[in-house]
């Protein structure tokens, strides 16, 4: 009789062999979800500021998924997020700056207080997006 061969492959991924070899990004995606899920627990810190450990994982797997192609950004998406940012910025502005220029007028320092209030809605607005965009 003539024997088959037979090919072993995986239960758990079709196109990963029964070797256990794994590509980078499954790889970098595995130490990330142990950065965050195991290494919070041990409170390992790192330098003056006592930077997180599994923060540190995190952002190095993620540059080495961008580098590696692991992942792609759309380019509409990215843009589309920038506008936004930029819009609630100057709006977040031009509302503080027209309401100290509203106080100004009535207190007598109108255009001062104008230029406070754009600088306070500069702050405001990065707190706006910041709140906004955090998740991302």
């Amino acid at each position: 009789m003539a024997e088959r061969e037979t090919r072993n492959v995986s239960i758990l991924r079709r196109n990963i062999a029964a070797n256990g070899r794994l590509g980078v990004v499954p790889a970098l995606l595995g130490a990330m979800l142990f950065a965050e899920f195991f290494l919070p627990r041990f409170a390992l810190h790192f330098g003056p500021r006592e930077l997180s450990v599994a923060t540190i994982v995190t952002l190095v797997c993620v540059a080495m998924l961008v580098l590696t192609g692991g992942v792609r950004p759309d380019p509409t998406r990215i843009g589309l997020y920038c506008i936004a940012m930029v819009a609630m910025l100057i709006a977040a502005m031009l509302v503080c700056g027209a309401a100290g220029y509203g106080l100004g007028l009535v207190v007598g320092l109108a255009v001062a207080l104008g230029l406070a209030g754009l600088f306070v809605g500069l702050v405001v607005g990065f707190a706006l997006v910041y709140a906004r965009f955090r998740r991302l």
